[in-house]
């Protein structure tokens, strides 16, 4: 018999195929332009998302997959951005993006909100933080200088298990 969340993920999966919710267009800062914004205050939430480690699935999840289907959810809003601004806006500095084919099996999402609630860009990424999805261009990351990427910074401040 099958573990229930992987029955839920096969069935979403099939529902995907008939109807997609699509935030397309809603997006409009690339990640390289994140830091600046964050810097200037106009970033005044982020919303982590993320499914279960344990999670299986028979097809790869995809970003609407996650969004109707995760099992975790952070939101930081206004003041408690604060404490994570400096360590972010860093991560995100040493992230190196270049486009990819696929976008991998993801798991993990960054909703990242401008100041009137709206998204300002949003990250997925696969388990490993390698493969993944920025405003719907697929896209591999990795860091620069060795220096810690924001997968690497997402799993320090948010180690989901």
């Amino acid at each position: 018999m099958l573990p229930r969340r992987v029955v839920q993920l096969a069935m979403l999966s099939s529902l995907f195929l008939m109807h997609t919710v699509s935030f397309a267009g809603s997006e409009n800062l690339s990640l390289e332009a994140l830091p600046d914004a964050m810097v200037k205050g106009q970033i005044r939430g982020i919303e982590v998302i993320a499914l279960s480690p344990n999670t299986l699935s028979r097809t790869r999840v995809t970003s609407e997959m996650l969004e109707a289907s995760y099992y975790y959810k952070v939101e930081i809003r206004d003041g408690g951005i604060e404490r994570y601004r400096q360590s972010l806006i860093e991560a995100l500095r040493a992230t190196v993006v270049e486009g990819e084919k696929d976008t991998g099996d993801l798991r993990v999402g960054l909703i990242f909100l401008d100041a009137s609630g709206h998204r300002a860009c949003v990250v997925y990424f696969d388990r490993f933080g390698h493969h993944g999805e920025i405003n719907g261009t697929s896209v591999t990351m990795s860091s620069r200088f060795f220096k810690s990427n924001l997968a690497s910074w997402l799993s320090s401040n948010f180690p989901f298990k």
